[in-house]
């Protein structure tokens, strides 16, 4: 089936309107991004090279970006290049009076970096003002800028590349000096440590003449004989310690015996002891349960003693009666009279 030409125009058609708003989208997208619809303010600085230009840098501010270089070109009549920058109006307030443009050129490839605005210090001045458009804003290599700088407006710190390059070349300056002990702690630690080796000569030239020398290799023969005798004396200390260790050891299983002295009196009467001890408590107890009872009767013991003296006297009377009778003596004996016996609680 063929198409007709009215068919293949409009599929013509439609491929070039889709690639016209794909362009469109792109271009538009493109735009957007370079913020191409944003409302700038445009101003002037001047360098005094393009190098690094020529690729737009852009104009930060603490981190962001705030505007880009729109054009540069060489003045003919002071040969500098003047550039024309814009900044978006949202930081347009931003840019004020005695503010500068930093854009330190990297050293060993030569390129410059991005602008960054740098505003001054607010306590040099009384009131910021805002610059108006098409104004110059200085570079910070620039005479003006570099005045700012000397007046204390503004205040940067160094690029450190440049910083190290500059301390090297001040590094080797002092080195090519002869004589340099005040120009920093390397200086004066080399100075010390020449002054130190003139010194050491000194005392190696007198150590050289001197018989210390002589003295000290016969120490040192001796000492060496010394170190010879010293195995045969560790060797005797060590049969010291080992003895030593030997009555330590005793000592030690004589303390563990001693500790418990029951187990030896148990061990040396064979185990009787204990029985031995438990009669004896027991005949003691018995013993003292005796003498509590007695302590518990001591009245009926008394009364028995008094009745049993009371007896005895009687008998005695008896006993006199027999042997004072009239036919034996002269009669009894008169009673002396008791006083009683002693009672004890």
């Amino acid at each position: 089936m063929q198409n007709s030409p009215k068919n293949t125009n409009k599929i013509v058609t439609l491929f070039i309107f889709v690639g016209v708003a794909i362009l469109v989208a792109f271009t538009t997208m493109v735009l957007i991004n370079n913020k191409a619809f944003v409302d700038k303010t445009y101003y002037r600085t001047i360098v005094n090279n393009a190098k690094g230009l020529s690729g737009k840098p852009a104009v930060f501010f603490k981190g962001l970006e705030i505007g880009r270089v729109e054009s540069f070109a060489l003045n003919p009549n002071t040969n500098d290049i003047e550039v024309d920058f814009f900044v978006f109006d949202q930081y347009k307030t931003k840019v004020v009076k005695y503010a500068v443009l930093g854009g330190h050129r990297n050293t060993l490839l030569g390129d410059i970096s991005p602008f960054e605005l740098i505003l001054p210090v607010t306590s040099k001045i009384n009131e910021l003002e805002i610059l108006p458009a098409l104004e110059l804003v200085p570079h910070i290599d620039s005479e003006l800028g570099q005045a700012y700088i000397k007046n204390g407006l503004i205040a940067v710190q160094a690029n450190s590349i440049d910083s190290i390059i500059a301390s090297v070349n001040t590094l080797l300056l002092n080195f090519q000096k002869e004589n340099n002990p005040d120009a920093g702690s390397i200086f004066r630690i080399l100075d010390r440590v020449a002054k130190m080796t003139d010194h050491l000569l000194t005392v190696s030239e007198a150590l050289r003449k001197s018989n210390i020398l002589v003295q000290a290799e016969g120490m040192m023969g001796q000492s060496k004989d010394y170190l010879g005798t010293l195995p045969k004396l560790i060797g005797r200390v060590n049969k010291m310690l080992d003895g030593a260790d030997g009555v330590v050891n005793q000592a030690s299983l004589l303390l563990t015996k001693y500790s418990e002295p029951e187990r030896i009196v148990e061990g040396i009467t064979d185990g009787k002891i204990p029985p031995m001890l438990d009669s004896v408590n027991a005949s003691l107890t018995v013993l003292q349960t005796m003498l509590n009872n007695i302590h518990a009767e001591r009245d009926q013991l008394v009364i028995t003693v008094h009745s049993v003296q009371q007896v005895l006297k009687k008998l005695d009377k008896t006993l006199q009666g027999l042997n004072n009778n009239p036919l034996l003596k002269d009669g009894i004996k008169k009673d002396v009279k008791s006083t009683g016996i002693e009672m004890n609680d």
